[in-house]
């Protein structure tokens, strides 16, 4: 039994490493069509470092955003943190509205710097679709938006949809650091 499932698998592996040594040889990759794609390179990962800052005061931060929608997608930015402040969200939540049967992908939220480069990515899955084209989205995250920084929210539907309309909220706190 032992000896049947071993040539299978070893039939299985000579395809899968000859692709892969081809595949280094020419330097050929993968080409990204996903629109999920940012400005990290592949292999290599993007380390944000926040230095430690005195927190003089903490306030409750809500705020709404409305997306902005074209083709397949919607997007739309909360505003730059100001000096001396410090965001930190801890949910979003948002409303897309499609075409009929538009199938919702995927979104994310980028942390973004003034010269709009992303240094960190958060995916943000739908938690309930209707065959009417809603997208609710509800999820606890993580991302800290520090001084002169703003978070960037985009959403997906599968190629085809028809974005429609989207309302995002975010909340969390907004710090006053030293």
């Amino acid at each position: 039994m032992i000896r049947i499932a071993s040539r299978g698998l070893r039939r299985l592996a000579v395809p899968a490493l000859a692709a892969a040594l081809l595949s280094f040889a020419t330097g050929a990759a993968p080409a990204e069509t996903s629109p999920f794609s940012s400005r990290l390179q592949p292999g290599k990962a993007a380390e944000s470092v926040a230095a430690a800052a005195t927190v003089v005061s903490s306030s409750y931060y809500r705020a709404t955003l409305v997306l902005t929608c074209s083709g397949t997608n919607c997007q739309g930015d909360f505003p730059f943190v100001g000096n001396r402040r410090q965001l930190n969200l801890t949910r979003v939540s948002c409303l897309m509205q499609s075409a009929t049967y538009g199938v919702y992908t995927a979104g994310r939220i980028d942390l973004r710097a003034t010269d709009g480069s992303t240094s960190m990515v958060q995916f943000l899955p739908a938690d309930y679709s209707t065959d009417f084209g809603y997208h609710s989205l509800n999820r606890a995250v993580d991302v800290q938006v520090p001084t002169r920084q703003n978070a960037r929210v985009l959403l997906f539907l599968a190629s085809g949809g028809q974005a429609q309309a989207a309302t995002c909220t975010a909340h969390g706190t907004l710090d006053v650091i030293q």
